[in-house]
């Protein structure tokens, strides 16, 4: 049977790459004006990467960009072997670094977030703040095996997203707070990696999790179901059971075909073609890339996943059909504080949100919730994007932070209690410049800013006073409900208790 779904699929991929081509090639033909061509940027130093290696190596990269890259391997609670790469800045700025763990979408690795250079958000994070920047990669990606298991056995690829959330993200998060010897994290996550971690931290999951995490920042939040979900060709495979599924797609990775292709297709050719597959079927445009870099991005895309985790978005009753990865009928998902729900509060989430992302959307769940949960929203910025693009937000955001301007109305340099500054559309001192829909900004993520502050760097300060200020807020509501019992305790003693009469 594997043999036919290999074949299966593999004629599958090759007529949807070919229809993704002459799709695309006819829409140009038909609107040409409507294509842009590659942006050039006048910080790329194009000639100092003209020689760069092609090649699937973490380390590498790090390297052309003054960095290194420390690889741990750690095994999960069901025997898989995940690897996490350690960002090491030889030249640190700052002391005490804070643990970040960083956490990679479908058929993505951590790559994802080390091929823009300098620029890259893992590599910009460890060297304009105090963070000790961790990749995290889910179960089967970087060629990582098992400790019992072949990979040719079916049972090594019989997990979800379900799993990776019981088991390979937990892990990830007990290793970084180990490894850094700390007792909190912040946590991002783009597209299924934070799909991962709003499942994790569920009640059903492993809630009590988020007393480790203080921040849950999310770039392309996938909870709910877009509008592409509904077109070809989700509505051709989400028809299809387990049973079929499996007959037609096998029972081991999804699409060997790709994992060959990566392999032995010459570099760039794969990136064109592997490129042009996937912008059509999930609309990705390349308007923000910079198109000497194709190539290297699509030395970490696709990774391989199992054919049951794709049916689990795509197939019947999945992802793509249901509209949500979340029971939308269960009243509450997370937990609102030890005195509700015995269990530690979400963390304070951001929310990156793409106005082009047709995969998912953003309105439902602020809906869910305004509505359901009690969870404090500390950001919120839309930008002119889609679903794959959210971690160029923060790039650009980089990139052109020197030209944003640099006289600001007093009343945007007040600080929130949670050290964030809230930027509105409007308002009666007229339109914000460069804002697109709501959005906050932080204060304390403000490079240029802070390099006119003093060595002992005030905003960092700010930065670490929130962190412990959120630890100390669990820790209070702990210790209010321990009051609570123990109050109650000593009224049902001094209820009970006999006084002797004089």
């Amino acid at each position: 049977m594997q043999i036919f779904s290999n074949l299966f699929s593999s004629i599958a991929l090759i007529l949807v790459v070919i229809y993704a081509l002459l799709s695309r090639f006819i829409k140009f033909l038909l609107s040409p004006s409507k294509q842009q061509l590659p942006k050039i940027r006048d910080w790329d130093d194009h000639s100092k990467y003209k020689d760069e290696l092609i090649t699937p190596d973490v380390k590498y990269y790090a390297n052309q960009s003054g960095f290194d890259i420390v690889d741990q391997i750690i095994t999960t609670d069901d025997g898989y072997h995940l690897l996490v790469n350690k960002v090491i800045n030889p030249k640190p700025k700052f002391d005490n670094l804070y643990p970040i763990l960083i956490l990679h979408g479908l058929f993505q690795s951590s790559g994802s977030f080390i091929t823009s250079e300098e620029r890259s958000l893992a590599f910009w994070l460890a060297d304009n703040g105090p963070f000790q920047v961790y990749l995290g990669n889910t179960r089967g990606v970087f060629n990582m095996g098992h400790q019992h298991l072949k990979k040719n056995d079916s049972k090594f690829w019989n997990y979800t997203i379900e799993d990776l959330a019981n088991n390979d993200l937990p892990s990830l998060i007990k290793h970084v707070l180990l490894d850094s010897n700390s007792e909190h994290l912040s946590f991002i996550g783009h597209s299924q990696g934070n799909s991962i971690g709003f499942m994790t931290l569920s009640l059903g999951y492993q809630p009590q999790l988020s007393k480790h995490i203080s921040s849950f920042i999310a770039l392309a939040p996938a909870v709910y179901a877009g509008p592409l979900t509904t077109g070809f060709p989700f509505t051709l495979i989400n028809r299809l059971n387990w049973n079929r599924w499996r007959f037609l797609f096998g029972e081991l990775d999804f699409i060997p075909l790709m994992t060959w292709s990566f392999n032995y297709t010459p570099k760039r050719a794969f990136a064109l073609l592997g490129y042009q597959m996937f912008a059509f079927l999930f609309s990705w445009t390349d308007k923000n890339w910079l198109n000497r870099r194709k190539a290297k991005m699509f030395r970490f895309t696709p990774s391989p996943v199992s054919s049951r985790s794709v049916f689990w978005w795509a197939g019947k009753d999945g992802f793509s059909t249901r509209g949500c990865t979340l029971d939308v009928k269960q009243e509450k998902w997370f937990s609102s504080g030890y005195q509700e729900d015995n269990q530690p509060k979400f963390p304070p989430l951001s929310l990156y949100v793409g106005t082009d992302d047709k995969l998912v959307l953003v309105e439902p769940l602020l809906e869910r919730l305004k509505t359901h949960e009690s969870i404090k929203l500390n950001r919120l910025d839309y930008y002119e994007n889609d679903h794959n693009d959210i971690k160029q937000f923060t790039i650009d955001y980089m990139n052109n932070f020197d030209d944003k301007p640099k006289t600001r109305n007093d009343n945007s340099d007040k600080m929130e209690d949670d050290g964030f500054t809230l930027v509105e559309r409007g308002g009666k001192h007229g339109k914000a410049a460069n804002v697109s829909g709501v959005q906050v900004s932080s204060k304390l993520f403000n490079p240029a800013e802070n390099t006119k502050k003093s060595k002992f760097n005030k905003p960092l300060d700010d930065f670490y006073r929130w962190q412990r200020r959120e630890s100390k807020r669990q820790e209070i509501a702990g210790l209010r409900l321990k009051f609570q019992k123990d109050k109650l305790r000593i009224d049902n003693f001094k209820s009970n208790k006999r006084y002797k009469p004089y």
